[in-house]
């Protein structure tokens, strides 16, 4: 059986190319485009199997979409969610997502913030998705990175461009924390240990 991970390609597009990339785009990649402010994102979504190895498809798909758009990939980002972004991705109120959050409504066990942001606290949301999975609380099938593969994953992508001693700062809403990467766990075991 087979699932879908979504993948957050950061782009080095120059505002110029923007269309031009939109179009090529729709011919060579099965996600979309998207820009916010001055940061050019690109979300792919890899066929996985649970034997595949998501670090190997995700690099593999950075070597494909800068040989294919003729782009470079600055590196993967970090999907980190405030209480809005969840309620616009599941379709709930504000409200509603702070109810959850606080445990007033729901299950409860809602993961905790991965950070603060600008004094707006943030979370991780394959973490956020797994937890909505887990209770029903979304028909959403395809899964999201945890932050670990995403921190190696741009590790790799800085060695490659010659910036061995940084990780990038993210994308989304926060910076990252360093992470031991030596527990490779299985991206499949993310969601249960059940490829659905």
């Amino acid at each position: 059986m087979r699932i879908l991970a979504a993948v957050h390609l950061v782009l080095n597009v120059p505002d110029e190319r923007f269309d031009e990339l939109a179009v090529k785009c729709e011919e060579v990649c099965v996600g979309f485009l998207s820009h916010q402010g001055a940061v050019v994102t690109l979300t792919e979504f890899l066929e996985l199997t649970a034997r595949d190895d998501f670090i190997d498809q995700a690099k593999a798909l950075v070597e494909r979409v800068e040989h294919e758009l003729g782009v470079d990939v600055l590196g993967f980002d970090y999907d980190l969610v405030n209480t809005t972004e969840i309620a616009h991705r599941t379709g709930r109120s504000r409200q509603n997502v702070h109810q959850y959050i606080e445990g007033s409504l729901g299950p409860g066990g809602f993961p905790p913030p991965f950070g603060l942001a600008g004094g707006v606290r943030v979370w991780d949301w394959a973490r956020v998705h797994q937890w909505l999975r887990r209770h029903g609380l979304t028909t959403e099938s395809s899964v999201h990175p945890p932050l670990y593969y995403l921190e190696q994953l741009n590790g790799w992508a800085h060695e490659r461009a010659g910036q061995q001693n940084s990780l990038p700062e993210a994308t989304s809403a926060g910076t990252c924390a360093s992470r031991d990467l030596t527990a490779h766990e299985p991206l499949t075991h993310r969601i249960g240990g059940e490829v659905r």
